[in-house]
């Protein structure tokens, strides 16, 4: 990523403040406050999940909150991956898990607030959070998160153009309201207002008709991103799983917080938490669809609990009636209902590509290609407001990054050994190029990558936060991971460098990475002539590889002690990795080498491999 030239990348803490102030609603003046948890955020979009009129008497509120003015901005500092990202539009408290950051003169609070909410802090904040149950942000790493900060008038620009894109989100909820309309008159129509019960149809009582149960524990650190199941909790889907419980879809009843009581039917192989109920057993001609919808008027939140969190349980439900009517009556009822449903689905795939577009024209906003013309257009209050902008933060010490020189990659040798190594620079992923790109920009060579602070060094400079914009933040072992590629492949250089232990005072030699020297590449020629000079027969032929093994993906199948491959690279350097079966994991060296032995067609004891 290239920023503009009137871009400064500064850290959040330069531009950011925690407010510190305190309130015990307890033994406030104030009887009333208007109160903000992590679940009244919601994940994604900050949007509200309340009324700004609606408030919290104070003894109902236990603990002491955070006091946040209009203009602050509400960042949820626990489990981070739910990206909870709220600006305040008026005064009131907070939960302690929530950080009320107020801006400084240098940024607009509404620019930051999109920037909090983009996906280069959402996944970095999910990487470094602490803590096995209730991962939290530190602090500290926090303020370290490098901003590419704009000037105030080309910001007001950004902000503006975002507000119109997220008009769009206006008329998706104007829609939505629409069809919940559409769906409750449906009811009124076929089945009746509930309440006045105009066609006298039978009333039963939950308990009579169906048993809940409730859901399996699944924390969010434990689900796996990459599967294909949806896990339901007590506000419908968050997030995915590689396992599922039930095959069927299940009618689902939000158990405990703010959601509680929210009704939901899964689709088709899915997990549902212990935040949620689910229907376990029903009476055979009770529809599903008409059961959802009949929960739904029953608006069973009003019969939570309210010491503490709000809760409802079998026990709380059993009681509450529904009209049952007949059963030719329900399924014409779902038949008709489930056309409304079509709808709602087609509106779910073009809200989906909104979003996707959003996202990019946030991304896009974020670095300055979107402004491009409009700064061109106003070059001289730019760079007024430039001067000003930098002469404020450094006289409050702030370091300012401008845009780092173009790193260039070496040039071409002459060496025929060395001319193959060029072809890969096009046959890399673009992670891998966008490293060694920051790697070589970097100036603190040897990089010393066993060594965390040396390590965290590099991921938080300006030259992989320039080349990396376009990707998460990578974590340490990714970054390791690929590091060690590039040095299989002979684009940059491993060596081994001694260091004192500052616990036992012995030395240790650790693994570091630094840029290609002239004689880097010697070792393939001076092969070639050793070979040459003892006279072996290409039967004798000893077979030099790399690998690069993955511990950890073994780890998490439940396969600890074994390995995965992720590359093979012979001594010429050429990419060798279809020589083994990746998916396979391995349990010895010696059981990899065999493996490329049967492939090659030679003994295993001439296959000789180096991990990297």
């Amino acid at each position: 990523m290239k920023l503009p030239g009137s871009w400064r990348e500064v850290r959040l803490g330069d531009v950011l403040w925690r407010v510190e102030a305190k309130v015990d609603p307890q033994t406030s003046d104030a009887l009333e406050h208007f109160y903000i948890g992590l679940e009244h955020i919601e994940s994604h979009t900050g949007r509200l999940l309340r009324n700004t009129e609606e408030v919290t008497e104070g003894r109902d509120i236990l603990s002491i909150k955070t006091a946040f003015q209009a203009g602050d901005i509400l960042y949820g500092k626990l489990r981070p991956n739910l990206n909870k990202v709220h600006l305040a539009v008026q005064d009131g408290i907070c939960s302690t898990d929530i950080w009320a950051l107020r801006t400084s003169g240098e940024i607009l609070p509404e620019f930051a607030a999109h920037y909090l909410q983009s996906p280069a802090v959402h996944i970095r904040a999910s990487q470094i959070a602490a803590g096995a149950n209730l991962p939290r942000v530190p602090a500290d790493s926090f303020d370290r998160f490098v901003l590419p900060l704009p000037t105030l008038p080309e910001q007001q620009r950004i902000v503006d153009v975002l507000r119109q894109a997220e008009e769009v989100s206006k008329l998706r909820s104007k829609f939505d309201d629409f069809l919940s309309r559409a769906k409750r008159q449906l009811f009124i129509e076929m089945i009746g207002d509930p309440v006045g019960n105009p066609h006298l149809l039978r009333k039963r009582p939950l308990g009579k008709l169906i048993k809940v149960k409730s859901g399996d524990f699944l924390p969010a650190k434990d689900m796996v991103t990459t599967g294909k199941y949806k896990v339901y909790g007590g506000n419908g889907i968050n997030g995915v799983h590689d396992k599922y419980m039930f095959e069927c879809r299940t009618v689902v009843i939000g158990r405990v917080g703010a959601y509680c009581g929210a009704v939901h039917y899964t689709e088709p192989q899915s997990w549902i938490t212990d935040n949620a109920l689910y229907v376990s057993e029903k009476l055979e001609y009770l529809n599903d669809v008409y059961l959802v919808t009949a929960l739904e008027y029953a608006n069973l939140n009003r019969y939570a609990g309210q010491a503490g969190q709000p809760l409802i349980s079998a026990g709380r439900i059993n009681k509450v009636e529904i009209l049952v009517p007949d059963q030719e009556i329900q399924d014409d009822f779902a038949k008709t209902l489930l056309k409304l449903d079509e709808v709602n689905r087609l509106r779910d795939i073009a809200d989906q590509r909104y979003v996707d577009v959003l996202s990019t024209i946030t991304q896009q906003a974020l670095i300055g290609d979107l402004t491009q013309t409009w700064r061109a257009q106003h070059r001289e209050e730019i760079t007024a407001a430039a001067q000003t902008r930098d002469a404020l933060l450094r006289e409050r010490g702030a370091k300012l990054a401008a845009r780092p020189p173009e790193p260039s990659l070496p040039p071409p040798r002459e060496e025929a050994e060395l001319s193959h190594r060029h072809w890969l620079l096009s046959e890399l992923s673009d992670f891998q190029r966008a490293v060694l790109a920051a790697f070589l920009a970097y100036d603190g060579h040897p990089l010393l990558a066993e060594v965390p602070d040396e390590l965290d060094r590099f991921r938080e400079s300006a030259a992989l936060g320039k080349h990396l914009a376009a990707f998460p933040p990578p974590s340490p072992n990714p970054l390791r991971r690929t590091l060690s590629q590039l040095a299989a492949l002979g684009l940059i250089t491993k060596v081994s460098l001694p260091r004192t232990n500052p616990t036992t005072q012995e030395q240790e030699f650790l693994t570091a990475f630094r840029p290609l020297r002239p004689d880097d590449h010697s070792r393939v020629a001076d092969i070639k002539l050793l070979r040459h000079a003892l006279g072996v027969e290409p039967s004798q032929l000893m077979h030099y590889f790399q690998v690069s093994l993955d511990f950890e993906t073994s780890e998490r199948a439940g396969a600890s002690g074994m390995f995965q491959v992720i590359t093979v690279t012979d001594d010429t350097g050429k990419d060798r990795t279809d020589l083994v079966d990746q998916g396979k994991h391995y349990g010895s060296q010696e059981e990899l080498a065999a493996d490329i032995a049967h492939e090659l067609g030679v003994a295993t004891d001439q296959v000789i491999l180096e991990e990297v």
